[in-house]
């Protein structure tokens, strides 16, 4: 599917906003990741996400990107990628979707970007089903690089979701977030929970160990840098 860059935000230092217009509407289920190749760069990989205010428009793809130093693609956006660059964009892949029409727990664990598919995914899980109980653990190596904070808060406010910040440091205590190892905030584990979990590969395959000794489904995808992402 062919399309153009559409706009183009920072979130954080390390992190931006990429919105692509489709000539056609593309359907992606929550969690999956596409293949996107903008005009005169590499193609890689990303996981579409949703808004936070802005409504879904289903020919509008949203990307959370973080910034590589020197990367051939992830420091171009916002400088040599700008709106109207031509892109493509493969058709949505992985496994690590939602399923619908389940009621059983969720547990949505990520990473830096990965909290993209999370927030995706808690919110198609809500519009389905209001009532639906969910647990998130968002982590990050700072305060600062949780860039989506309004989105754990609207999902905080929800009775039926739990919602843990993480940060790996700090300089000074943080009233609102937890200094710890993610894993240490899995809640106990039945067989009948469906885990989720998206960002660095140590953390995704810490969760799915977790999930695989309950017993409990786990779809995990590990975000990876493209290996010809910086160069020399």
């Amino acid at each position: 599917m062919t399309g153009r860059v559409h706009a183009i935000r920072n979130l954080a230092a390390d992190m931006v906003k990429v919105v692509i217009s489709t000539d056609e509407q593309l359907e992606i289920l929550p969690g999956q990741h596409v293949q996107v190749c903008i005009s005169g760069f590499p193609s890689r990989v990303y996981s579409p996400t949703v808004p936070l205010k802005e409504p879904v428009d289903n020919r509008k793809i949203c990307f959370h990107v973080r910034r590589v130093a020197n990367g051939r693609v992830s420091s171009a956006l916002g400088a040599a990628i700008g709106p109207g660059r031509k892109a493509s964009i493969s058709r949505p892949e992985g496994s690590a979707f939602l399923r619908p029409g389940l009621s059983n727990r969720l547990v949505l664990v990520s990473s830096g970007a990965g909290f993209a598919s999370v927030w995706s995914i808690a919110h198609a899980a809500l519009r389905e089903n209001a009532e639906r109980e969910i647990v998130v653990i968002a982590e990050a190596k700072d305060r600062g690089d949780l860039y989506l904070a309004n989105a754990l808060v609207r999902l905080a406010a929800c009775p039926n979701v739990r919602v843990h910040p993480v940060i790996r440091a700090a300089d000074k205590p943080q009233s609102a977030f937890w200094i710890n190892n993610p894993l240490v905030f899995m809640p106990r584990l039945s067989p009948d929970d469906i885990v989720h979990a998206f960002g660095a590969p140590l953390l995704v395959e810490g969760v799915a160990s977790v999930a695989r000794t309950a017993g409990a489904l786990c779809y995990a995808e590990p975000f990876v840098a493209a290996e010809l992402e910086a160069t020399p």
